[in-house]
């Protein structure tokens, strides 16, 4: 596969050289990653108790969130274990294995009941989450909904092009990748419960040679 950036493609030498019956080669914008989520289960479970544990700074004032409990992550060994952990991810995103992740504002979410966050996007050129501890209480709760919506303690993203939107309901070590201008919100819960989050924002990626 190609992503057609000025490249020049030799038909015979590359079906010989791959041992392929056919090849699909595109443009590179359509790579791009607007309105898509990327979602998996994080490899390394070590980096939660790091994370959780390096987060000593408040940050509510820097947050879109309804949500008193945020603390930005201090330590930069925890920093670099999530940018290794987000680099194989970014490799699967963009088909290119990734050599170095930007990605050193950090925090930790505990959300509680009634609380939310509201829709907002990030800056940055991706945003991630990674799931911590999610109680299956919450997880259960959009299915007691008043009203037809069911989006109880869902994170719901919306199309930037269109009407549609994608509700998600992760469970513990759901990593959910996107753009940073893709526009999302999580709606309250009402159980006597804690869902931990651990977000960011990568401001750059750079590739192997």
């Amino acid at each position: 596969m190609s992503n057609g950036t000025n490249e020049i493609h030799n038909p015979a030498k590359w079906l010989r050289e791959t041992n392929q019956k056919f090849g699909i080669f595109q443009y590179a914008y359509q790579f791009s990653f607007k309105d898509k989520i990327y979602l998996s289960t994080i490899k390394n479970k070590s980096i939660l108790d790091s994370c959780i544990k390096s987060s000593t700074q408040k940050s509510n004032d820097h947050l879109a969130g309804d949500i008193q409990q945020e603390f930005r992550i201090t330590s930069n060994s925890t920093i670099h274990q999530v940018q290794e952990e987000l680099k194989w991810h970014l490799s699967n995103i963009c088909n290119k294995q990734v050599s170095y992740v930007n990605s050193d504002i950090l925090w930790v979410n505990y959300q509680k009941a009634t609380e939310y966050n509201p829709s907002h996007y990030h800056v940055g050129e991706f945003s991630f989450v990674i799931y911590a501890d999610i109680p299956e209480s919450i997880r259960e709760e959009h299915k007691s909904s008043f009203g037809t919506a069911k989006t109880r303690g869902l994170i719901q993203f919306s199309s930037q092009i269109t009407n549609d939107i994608m509700l998600f309901n992760p469970s513990k070590y759901t990593i959910l990748i996107f753009e940073s201008s893709h526009s999302h919100q999580v709606y309250p819960f009402y159980s006597n419960e804690t869902r931990i989050s651990i977000a960011g924002n990568i401001k750059e990626v750079i590739f192997d040679e």
